[in-house]
């Protein structure tokens, strides 16, 4: 007598399905009927949490890949001596890929591309002493669109002047 490959049973969802095990070996077929009866998704139910599925999946490689920017974030200001951030977790965080992205790519733009070295010496002299979180997310929209180095010299010297009766609109 020939082993049965056809199973009809009730999936860990509840509904009733017909599957077929021929592809298993006949002795792993007792253990793929239990998992499926306990815990597995009929076709349907697994076709319909695909995307739930890959949603979650894209969250946690996008926490996987800001956890390592903000470590690389974080290496980059101490041992470039710039100040530590304070405010929230979660300001502070976000904050210091705010700065070390804008600074980056300010380096890039005036000493590797050799458009105003002294002028990033001069900012980045100042910007090592702002140390609110809440100023660099504030700012974001203002440093995107400075036209010279020394709009932004201006706007991280007002920060400096005033750092701590400053008004904003996130507070610590």
């Amino acid at each position: 007598m020939a082993i049965a490959t056809e199973f009809e049973l009730t999936f860990g969802c509840g509904h009733v399905g017909t599957i077929d095990l021929s592809g298993l070996p006949a002795d792993r077929r007792g253990g793929r009927i239990t998992y499926l009866q306990e815990t597995g998704l009929c076709g349907d139910c697994f076709v319909s949490t695909r995307e739930q599925r890959r949603e979650r999946e894209r969250r946690s490689w996008v926490t996987a890949r800001r956890k390592e920017t903000d470590a690389e974030a974080t290496a980059w200001a101490r041992t470039g001596g710039y100040a530590p951030l304070s405010g929230s977790a979660k300001q502070v965080a976000f904050a210091g890929r705010v700065r070390y992205d804008l600074m980056r790519q300010l380096y890039e733009w005036a000493v590797q591309d050799g458009h105003d070295p002294v002028g990033y010496a001069r900012v980045e002299e100042i910007a090592k002493g702002v140390d609110q979180a809440r100023w660099w997310l504030d700012q974001r929209p203002l440093v995107s669109e400075c036209d010279t180095i020394s709009d932004l010299v201006e706007l991280l010297e007002a920060a400096a002047a005033t750092r701590d009766g400053q008004l904003c609109e996130n507070p610590a």
